[in-house]
């Protein structure tokens, strides 16, 4: 039972890790949209994200915690495939949404400027 609850708790930590990290590379990739900007805003950005990394983390891993709640009635490896797939289908829909949200900024920018 302790491993399963320190799996479901690395499960959050990863969500938030990958969350946290995800904002100043997407920063540093659209550069052009952060000119002029100093680090420290940087840095506030990354911190006043952070409720809302800890928010999404808590929504996608309601499933996990289900799992693990079933997990204490049964020992099933169908239980512990199903947590991993649906991690893996999560964190690359999280990613296309980094994408689709840059990708209009710099077509708004351009229409801007243009």
């Amino acid at each position: 039972m302790k491993d399963r609850l320190i799996g479901f708790l690395k499960t959050y930590c990863l969500f938030i890790c990958i969350f946290a990290l995800q904002k100043p590379f997407f920063m540093l990739f659209y550069r052009s949209l952060y000119e002029g900007v100093s680090w420290t805003e940087w840095l506030g950005v990354m911190w006043h994200g952070l409720p809302l990394d800890l928010s999404l983390a808590g929504y996608l891993t309601v499933v996990p915690g289900l799992l693990f709640i079933c997990s204490a009635w049964t020992v099933s490896n169908l239980l512990r495939r199903i947590s991993v797939s649906y991690t893996h289908l999560t964190l690359p829909t999280n990613r296309e949404v980094y994408i689709s949200v840059g990708a209009v900024s710099l077509k708004k920018k351009k229409m801007r400027d243009s």
